[in-house]
């Protein structure tokens, strides 16, 4: 899936789901110690919740990362295989900021209610509704999160989630009930937060 295919969905408001799965999500569900590089530990709760999506098969859109393919290959063909699943790549909105074309998915989203879920540092955000999840170990407010979006979205809304691993089950759980994109960490240089390598790079 491209980016101008994101576009297009966006701008015709046909409602779509888009979850991504890089390595953080990988390492969780593969059973690995510790936490992602944003310090959001693998919950063995967090680790049934991703594979319970995966079991079940989803026919939205997934993004699997780059990255994670070349580190787990064989186990994530495994897992594939296994649940019957399709993957698109995943860093598209992250290109398309390291290609100066990020402001088109902004276009794309005016005259939209866009509800965007991610840490503190997000909010206010191009004025969009925001929804707060920890910067750290958001997996321990899912409950409160979900019964939040389920209160708030409506089928007409499009909700970006910069929620870590939690997008993922969210996305799953939430599916239509409004457009929901993960898009990751691409709003964060945009607000002074480099929280990646290639944010460094970027002229913002």
């Amino acid at each position: 899936m491209t980016f101008k295919e994101h576009i297009d969905k966006i701008v015709n408001k046909e409602m779509y789901s888009f979850s991504r799965w890089g390595d953080g999500e990988w390492l969780c569900l593969l059973g690995a110690k510790g936490m992602n590089c944003d310090k959001h530990q693998y919950f063995p709760e967090l680790r049934e919740a991703l594979r319970r999506v995966l079991e079940s098969s989803p026919k939205y859109i997934l993004g699997l990362q780059n990255h994670a393919k070349k580190s787990m290959g064989n186990a994530i063909d495994d897992t594939t295989s296994l649940f019957n699943l399709e993957w698109v790549a995943s860093d598209i909105f992250h290109n398309a900021s390291i290609n100066g074309e990020l402001p088109l998915l902004i276009d794309a989203l005016k005259g939209r209610n866009v509800v965007l879920v991610g840490a503190k540092h997000l909010k206010g955000f191009n004025g969009w509704e925001f929804i707060e999840v920890p910067s750290v170990d958001c997996w321990l407010n899912y409950e409160e999160t979900l019964k939040e979006l389920e209160q708030t979205i409506t089928k007409d809304d499009v909700v970006l989630f910069c929620a870590s691993m939690m997008s993922n089950v969210l996305i799953d759980k939430l599916n239509g009930k409004a457009t929901l994109i993960d898009v990751g960490s691409v709003f964060d240089p945009y607000v002074g937060v480099k929280s990646r390598t290639y944010h460094k790079t970027l002229k913002v």
